[in-house]
């Protein structure tokens, strides 16, 4: 809520900053050194919030995914989540986790090649397995492996807009 109150893995992790606008903005990790530095990007730039996971797929739609990365095992195989932006308030979940037979675990670079596809402005990985869990209307969409560890965070989308109605009321 564009505070900083927490600079530690600044210099380890990419950043995913969200701006009062709802755009992802992403800075690589390193790029702000210091709380004072890391606040004075928040003031600028109207900063809400930030994840701190990363790597970084996609950044004004160029694709970036790196070769290794302090916080994710880039080159396993392993499942995966991305928070993605395509437009302004157009977002894209993309996971890459199932169970049984049509289990999806895979490298990031094959992960990006996937969202490359999506023709996304952002791209930002996020902790995969079951804290990938993506559910609509009570239900959940992508199966997960049951051995993951349960749920930690969440990033929940909602609408103003009433069922069956439009913008206008």
């Amino acid at each position: 809520q564009g505070e900083v109150k927490h600079h530690s893995d600044y210099d380890l992790a990419d950043i995913c900053f969200i701006d009062r606008n709802g755009d992802l903005i992403l800075v690589p990790a390193g790029e702000l050194a210091t709380k004072e530095e890391a606040q004075a990007f928040v003031d600028s730039h109207n900063i809400d919030f930030s994840l701190a996971f990363g790597p970084i797929l996609v950044s004004d739609g160029v694709r970036c995914e790196p070769d290794s990365y302090y916080l994710g095992e880039v080159i396993d195989k392993y499942p995966r989540v991305a928070l993605c932006q395509k437009d302004k308030l157009h977002y894209v979940i993309v996971t890459a986790n199932a169970k049984g037979a049509h289990r999806s675990s895979i490298t990031i670079r094959t992960f990006a090649d996937r969202i490359e596809k999506l023709n996304c402005r952002q791209a930002y990985t996020l902790d995969g397995g079951r804290t990938g869990t993506v559910t609509m209307n009570g239900k959940v969409l992508n199966p997960i492996v049951s051995s993951e560890r349960w749920i930690s965070d969440i990033i929940y989308f909602a609408t103003a807009v009433p069922e069956g109605g439009d913008d206008n009321g």
